[in-house]
């Protein structure tokens, strides 16, 4: 056996080791205690064990897409020669009591259910692929300033005193009037 070989070996089985302490929980220099070597040959190990780890994910998640990309082809297909039969010429044959053969045909307009199922298809096709742009959510601005009672007197006069030309007067206390009960309904 080549060096090299016996040294990949080496090197997955304690990778293999390091995986199972590393996914229990154990710190690097634990599993190096463990292990009989450096914490340096351990960290090593978890960056390429992680890396592997990455790729074998997106591998993962690109076969999913293609498994749901198929499945959603094949249900577009069937949608597509369901709404093609949907709007073919129907048939219909009759005998009368005389015993003639009626033929009837009518033309018919197609079974929309089956565009609904085509354009489903297509979103769940676009959502796989991330065709959907998605909106930045504007910030909330912030309510505006409520107002006391002598600040709203206050503007409403520096306002009127600017329509109607003149000078603001000075602001005066204004009694606050209760609502008085209306007629009774």
């Amino acid at each position: 056996m080549p060096h090299d070989l016996r040294e990949a070996v080496t090197i997955e089985n304690r990778r293999l080791a390091v995986a199972d302490h590393y996914l229990a929980g154990a710190t690097q220099t634990e599993i190096a205690a463990q292990l009989g070597v450096d914490q340096a040959t351990i960290s090593r190990d978890v960056r390429a064990l992680r890396q592997q780890w990455r790729e074998k994910a997106v591998r993962d998640i690109e076969q999913k897409e293609e498994r749901e990309l198929a499945i959603l082809d094949r249900i577009e297909d069937e949608a597509w020669a369901g709404w093609k039969r949907s709007c073919r010429k129907s048939k219909r044959v009759t005998r009368t009591a005389n015993g003639a053969v009626l033929t009837t045909t009518k033309t018919q307009c197609g079974n929309p259910r089956f565009l609904f199922a085509v354009l489903t298809c297509i979103g769940h096709r676009c959502k796989i692929f991330g065709l959907y742009a998605t909106e930045p959510v504007k910030p909330i601005e912030p309510p505006p300033k409520i107002l006391t009672r002598d600040e709203m007197i206050a503007k409403v006069r520096a306002f009127l005193a600017k329509v109607d030309g003149g000078t603001p007067q000075p602001p005066t206390t204004i009694e606050r009037q209760e609502p008085t009960a209306g007629p009774a309904v």
